[in-house]
């Protein structure tokens, strides 16, 4: 087993009440905030479920995160629907990745678009401007190069 330094009033067992929660590997107080997070996220997706997914009143939690994702999942695709149709009437501009519109469910939510004769920078401006939420820039380490566009 590996060794693990440990505060004296904790031992080598598993956390329980005996002793009081603390084993070798829990060293001091838990992170509540983050598990208080943890407990509202799983809520929200339940409560997505509840609103956009359809769930069944006597749905188990479970039931309910599942259908909130699948909510999140159609959402999701109109969107992406939505912007590979308009990127297609946009002259100029280019895609990276899935450029069909009947393939969302295999591509991202993120695009990846350059427009000739706009540096990257240049086009996201313009398109902040426009109340579209971008950034410009190499985020992903090479992707562009790789792809054969080049970023100004």
């Amino acid at each position: 087993s590996l060794p693990a330094d440990r505060l004296d009033c904790s031992d080598n067992s598993l956390p329980s009440i005996e002793n009081g929660n603390m084993s070798r590997w829990e060293l001091g107080t838990q992170n509540y905030e983050a598990l208080a997070g943890v407990t509202a996220a799983v809520k929200y997706l339940a409560q997505l479920g509840d609103r956009f997914g359809g769930a069944d009143v006597d749905a188990t939690m479970t039931e309910r995160i599942e259908t909130g994702f699948r909510a999140i999942c159609a959402h999701e695709n109109e969107l992406k629907h939505r912007m590979l149709e308009g990127l297609q009437s946009i002259p100029n501009v280019s895609l990276l990745g899935v450029a069909d519109p009947e393939d969302v469910q295999q591509r991202t939510s993120t695009f990846a678009v350059a427009k000739k004769g706009l540096a990257a920078q240049e086009l996201a401006d313009k398109l902040c401007e426009r109340g579209i939420w971008c950034t410009a820039g190499n985020h992903y380490a090479g992707f562009w190069e790789k792809h054969g566009a080049t970023v100004e």
